[in-house]
């Protein structure tokens, strides 16, 4: 193709190319979810009386000299439990002040994950006016403040969860590829799932916004009800149901339909505690059917799995803040789900010896 012809080509798609472009960086923010804060956008606060039915509301917006200022507002950003309207005063302050004061830089993380200036800015002066003042931690967007390590806002949890990363792969590298049986195919497609959900937990912990956080809920979900099916395969198997093969489809598109629909709602209108819930029942259907495995085909790993994942749900409904900005109840969560991650892949390997495979 010759110049003119190729400066012809570029003339006639000039219209196309400059609307992908807008699409493109619509889609960004969409999914990264710039949290800015800007005049068109107040920082808006809440407060709520423990021995009260009514609540004090109050709220940042930007003024005209690029400033924040309070100002009445029925929104909420932040959260404030049991403080009186002087330590909120003192808080919104020393917020503000930090929030205007901030110079941000930016790393290569920041540029990575696409954060703007606004959200640094928010980060730091969240976690700098709990530190000055020395209270209890807010939650911000509901989320606590956390001091960041290494550009990582929970450096607990991605470190926990890169440990059970690189605990699944070396498990099913050496102890499941390669034995042969009715179910390998299963294990195979649950140690894709496992990578990627831990993968997206990583994500999650260097950086929340909204692609980190649809990637980690979406995963987490699929993993559980994906294990919940291996399980449910397993017993049919070991039943000798007939007809087992349209029988395991019907539950499979089920499962899918489940899914997809869960997943289409929450990217729509994302409501984190009706995804919580979903995934709740699936770990109550996971262990119930894994029970009844270890009651009819026993083996000497379930118990472990059992305790383990009931420990880890009770610890991450604590919502527990965190200690000195850095371990909350979510990293002790990694903790003990690292510890039934172990167990769980030495439950498989044990599956595949009872069911005849080979090393």
């Amino acid at each position: 193709m010759s110049s003119n012809q190729l400066n012809i080509v570029l003339e006639s798609t000039s219209s196309l190319r400059s609307r992908l472009k807008d699409f493109f960086g619509w889609f960004c923010a969409y999914l990264i979810e710039s949290q800015d804060t800007g005049a068109n956008e107040p920082i808006k606060m809440v407060s709520r009386d423990s021995t009260k039915n009514s609540s004090h509301t109050t709220a940042l917006t930007g003024n005209n000299d690029g400033k924040y200022q309070l100002e009445d507002h029925k929104d909420d950003i932040f959260k404030f439990h049991k403080m009186s309207p002087e330590q909120i005063k003192r808080f919104i302050d020393a917020y503000t002040s930090f929030y205007n004061d901030h110079a941000p830089t930016y790393t290569i993380i920041d540029k990575l994950f696409l954060r703007t200036p606004s959200r640094i800015k928010e980060r730091h002066a969240h976690l700098a006016a709990l530190r000055a003042l020395n209270i209890q931690n807010i939650k911000r967007r509901d989320r606590y403040a956390f001091l960041p390590i290494w550009q990582c806002t929970e450096i607990i949890s991605v470190l926990l969860s890169a440990l059970s990363l690189l605990n699944t792969i070396i498990m099913y590298h050496t102890r499941i590829q390669g034995r042969l049986t009715p179910l390998h195919n299963l294990y195979t497609m649950q140690y894709r799932i496992s990578c990627i959900t831990w993968i997206s937990s990583i994500l999650l912990h260097i950086d929340d916004n909204r692609i980190t956080r649809f990637c980690d809920y979406f995963s987490a979900l699929l993993g559980i009800m994906y294990y919940f099916y291996t399980v449910i395969v397993r017993l049919l198997l070991s039943f000798k149901v007939s007809n087992i093969k349209e029988v395991t489809t019907h539950i499979f598109n089920a499962l899918t339909l489940v899914y997809i629909s869960v997943v289409y709602h929450n990217i729509t209108n994302f409501n984190s505690r009706a995804l919580k819930f979903v995934s709740g029942v699936f770990i109550i259907l996971f262990l119930v059917a894994i029970v009844v495995q270890s009651i009819f085909f026993p083996n000497k790993f379930i118990k472990y799995i059992v305790v383990l994942t009931i420990i880890g749900v009770t610890v991450e409904s604590s919502d527990i803040e965190p200690f000195c900005f850095v371990l909350d109840s979510h990293a002790m969560w990694h903790f003990v789900i690292g510890i039934q991650n172990f167990y769980y892949n030495r439950y498989l390997a044990e599956e595949i010896t009872l069911m005849g495979g080979n090393l």
